[in-house]
């Protein structure tokens, strides 16, 4: 069981649904065999930031049989060790110092954003924004960003024109039981 405390207005609020957030989620463990390549292809399609050192969340890095990912749903980074297309480590590691800690049991890759930019998204959104605000200017800096396939800052406020289907938290927690506060209804009122 879970409990979840939050506001009226976060309950109405639209988010990525479930099955886009399970196509982009990856699980990997020692001895997985998997090809450096594909890791990386599952990483940029799910937002991931190639970078040379790895400090965020949200960003990999790549130096010969060592991948660096610092996933979206982990608070360190983690590094992958290969030998041949198998993994042979999974370590956290420090992103200041860089050195590796102790032992990662298994890396859940999750996305690194709500806007997951890929073909699909990316015509939708230009179809929807076309519908919205008609033929985008020359110097509109969000159109020519997602066209190019960038993430633009605040892209996640742009989040309906993104999907066909949104959720909501009630559709991530089936059997929910609502408990409100004693003055909802006017706090519904003020949101």
């Amino acid at each position: 069981k879970q409990i979840i405390i939050t506001t009226s207005k976060a309950t109405i609020t639209r988010t990525i649904n479930q099955e886009t957030i399970i196509e982009n989620c990856h699980q990997y463990d020692v001895k997985y065999k998997v090809s450096h390549d594909e890791i990386i292809k599952k990483l940029i399609a799910a937002n991931y930031e190639r970078t040379e050192t790895v400090n965020e969340a949200g960003e990999f890095a790549e130096r010969g049989s060592i991948i660096d990912i610092f996933p979206s749903n982990f608070n360190k980074p983690v590094r992958l060790d290969f030998f041949g297309n198998e993994i042979e480590s999974l370590k956290y590691f420090d992103p200041i110092s860089q050195i590796t800690t102790e032992a990662c049991k298994e890396l859940i890759i999750t996305p690194a954003s709500e806007v997951i930019l890929n073909e699909k998204s990316i015509s939708l959104f230009k179809t929807n924004y076309r519908n919205l605000f008609g033929i985008a200017k020359s110097d509109d800096l969000l159109f020519e960003a997602v066209s190019n396939n960038i993430k633009h800052i605040g892209i996640e406020h742009w989040l309906p024109l993104f999907y066909a289907e949104l959720s909501d938290i009630f559709q991530y927690c089936p059997n929910h039981i609502i408990i409100e506060e004693q003055n909802l209804e006017s706090a519904n009122k003020e949101n």
